[in-house]
């Protein structure tokens, strides 16, 4: 766990974004007791980044506010922090103060540090030998997995400290984005996710993406006029430059006054 304080001096950007959080009340509320006519809650799933094509940042005080409810209810309290460590660069804080209210956490190797394959599972050694065995049951057991793990501590000890440029490329690109038409984006950028939608501008999606692949940008499709963008390992701010210059060209041609 100590390898994961790597972000703790990092500088956060300001917190003046609109962002969801996980509401304390709402959460106590929906917790269902023991009882005949319904399941019982057994576990409490929180995610940090949240918002799969936005990348917001679930913050330390919410986690704890959280995690205080299910120590009230002896639920257990499961992190999903697939992309924690950006979540800890946006915050200046450590990834092991974030995930310290937690019971257990996954943090992906993958996404933001580069790795090919494989994720770590943190908790308490009984939970961990409960989850080998369990992985064992249903058939996870894995042969000369050294391979993956020499990949995983490269992402940990090599890539942690570059998520700033994935950051700083995602501003770029978002205000970019907002120079050629502030429609594009209703919320503000806060890690190396970047969402846009179209349909504002009167482009038909379909279209819009055809035009975009056919300049050779990759991009999710998300939605019927909405689209998915990630800065990571290997887009530098070139390529930025010139993705904007390609989807400032097919807007211009297609958007509707």
């Amino acid at each position: 766990v100590a390898a994961l304080a790597a972000l703790s001096q990092v500088q956060p950007w300001p917190l003046s974004c609109a962002s969801g959080f996980f509401d304390p009340v709402e959460v106590e509320n929906a917790i269902q007791l023991p009882g005949i006519q319904k399941a019982t809650t057994g576990l409490i799933c929180i995610e940090n980044t949240y918002d799969l094509n936005r990348g917001f940042v679930m913050s330390l005080e919410n986690t704890k506010e959280v995690s205080a409810i299910g120590k009230k209810y002896g639920i257990p309290v499961y992190l999903d922090g697939g992309r924690i460590f950006n979540a800890a660069l946006f915050l200046g804080r450590g990834v092991d103060e974030l995930s310290a209210p937690a019971d257990a956490v996954q943090v992906c190797l993958t996404k933001g540090l580069s790795a090919p394959l494989g994720s770590l599972l943190i908790g308490r050694k009984d939970f961990i030998e409960e989850a080998r065995r369990n992985r064992q049951c249903v058939g996870g057991g894995m042969r000369q997995a050294g391979v993956i793990a020499a990949a995983g501590i490269v992402a940990l000890t090599k890539m942690v400290d570059r998520l700033l440029e994935d950051h700083e490329n995602a501003q770029v690109l978002a205000r970019g984005l907002k120079e050629i038409d502030e429609r594009l984006l209703d919320y503000e950028v806060q890690t190396n996710i970047v969402s846009i939608d179209v349909s504002p501008l009167g482009i038909d999606g379909d279209c819009f993406l055809d035009q975009v692949m056919a300049r050779g940008i990759k991009i999710k499709k998300i939605g019927p006029d909405s689209f998915r963008m990630v800065c990571h390992y290997g887009i530098g701010s070139e390529d930025v430059d010139q993705v904007l210059v390609a989807l400032r060209d097919i807007i211009k041609g297609n958007a509707r006054a």
